[in-house]
């Protein structure tokens, strides 16, 4: 069990710097004319958020032999309820989006 907790607080670690690069990535200089101007941005974005939610994938699943109630166990779960809090929030943004006109 010892390395299962070493492997979920890596995964945590390495789950924070993919969410941490993927902020840093909407803060750069944008690029394009046009349409395609600052699309780099929300490359970037998509980019860094996936290997965060192939992480989440990993900890929620790492966690499950941990006791209920553990912290590290809760700890684990946050990158996934994360997850699905950012695709709720971006879906929303769309329908808004398109309900709004």
């Amino acid at each position: 069990m010892v390395g299962n907790r070493t492997a979920i607080w890596l995964a945590l670690a390495l789950w924070a710097g993919a969410m941490l690069l993927s902020c840093l990535s909407l803060t750069a200089e944008p690029t394009g004319d046009g349409f395609t101007r600052g699309l780099n941005r929300v490359a970037g974005f998509i980019g860094w958020q996936l290997p965060a939610a192939v992480l989440a994938l990993f900890l929620w699943l790492s966690s499950r032999p941990l006791r209920k109630g553990e912290v590290l166990r809760w700890l684990a779960r946050v990158p996934g309820w994360w997850a699905v809090a950012l695709l709720v929030l971006i879906g929303t943004w769309m329908a808004v989006g398109l309900i709004g006109d």
